[in-house]
């Protein structure tokens, strides 16, 4: 009785926390994880993250800096 009462709620959730490998040519491999947030009008937004003092996060941290390099048009 308690399965079939949760069943009927339909109540899905996503998996949070996914971890993904992505290849940049200037930082080579980064692990980084990944949240969806969606929105009432149907979009979503993708959050990637990269847990702080690894080697990825110094990778998207050097990724920032040379984006705001080329913004500032330096």
């Amino acid at each position: 009785p308690e399965f079939r009462r949760l069943w009927a709620r339909h109540d899905v959730r996503h998996r949070r926390g996914e971890r993904k490998v992505f290849h940049h040519p200037r930082v080579g491999d980064l692990t980084l994880t990944t949240e969806v947030l969606y929105l009432p009008d149907g979009q979503r937004v993708s959050l990637y993250q990269a847990k702080p003092g690894t080697r990825d996060h110094d990778a998207m941290m050097l990724l920032a800096m040379v984006a705001g390099e080329r913004v500032r048009g330096e």
